[in-house]
């Protein structure tokens, strides 16, 4: 790969993230549309989604993209310097590489990473590294070993990827079906 592809997937992917995880926070500050959405917005993180469909398409060649935005969203907080911050960055930018690395060694053949069984492995796997490692640390320090917070957190989180999952990669299919449908 030339230096010139390289650039161009980590703008791509950075960018997108950036501009979905900009639109996510809107959505949940209850500014961009109403104050009824904003009790709703975090139940379908979308982000996630596009995390996904960005490795799929690009495979590890995502990661640094997925590095620098997850670095520059988290910049206008004071969230980054901290220890959970720093391990937040880390698990929200490798759960899916690390769940694709998984999946390598279960799956003989995964040449077509659009199939069913392999997406819905994937965001399984992925969705519940980002969820169980990021909650299991603030289970111990931040939730003061409350058992409550961290499931109420672990299925907050399960049930947003999965749904941000549904609603990017297969509304990302659709669309290309569509496409791929008008060429002929």
């Amino acid at each position: 790969m030339n230096l010139k592809k390289f650039l161009s997937i980590v703008f791509i992917v950075c960018f997108s993230y950036l501009f979905l995880h900009h639109f996510q926070l809107l959505i949940y500050s209850g500014n961009f549309f109403s104050k009824e959405v904003n009790a709703y917005a975090y139940s379908i993180y979308m982000p996630h989604g596009l995390r996904i469909l960005f490795f799929l398409i690009y495979g590890y060649w995502s990661i640094p993209g997925l590095f620098i935005a997850h670095f520059v969203a988290s910049l206008g907080t004071h969230y980054l310097a901290t220890f959970h911050g720093l391990f937040s960055l880390i698990i929200g930018t490798f759960c899916v590489p690390c769940g694709a690395l998984i999946l390598e060694k279960t799956f003989k053949e995964t040449e077509n990473k659009f199939n069913l069984i392999y997406l819905l492995s994937l965001t399984l796997i992925s969705t519940f590294i980002n969820g169980f490692f990021t909650n299991f640390y603030r289970f111990l320090t931040i939730f003061e070993k409350d058992l409550t917070k961290f499931l109420d957190e672990f299925l907050g989180y399960f049930v947003g990827d999965i749904s941000g999952v549904i609603l990017i990669v297969f509304g990302y299919l659709i669309i290309k079906r569509i496409f791929l449908l008008s060429i002929k």
